[in-house]
């Protein structure tokens, strides 16, 4: 995971066949980082 501490955004890099965006953003709001939209797919 990449953060930039000052844009507050973070380039997170996953395996799609171990876990999913949704459990991603489920794990990351229960740790209090909320999205403040919705995620962007880069390729």
């Amino acid at each position: 995971m990449d953060i930039n501490e000052y844009t507050h955004i973070a380039v997170v890099k996953f395996d799609d066949e171990k876990t999913t965006v949704e459990k991603i953003v489920d794990s990351l709001e229960k740790a209090g980082f909320p999205l403040s939209g919705p995620p962007k797919f880069l390729k």
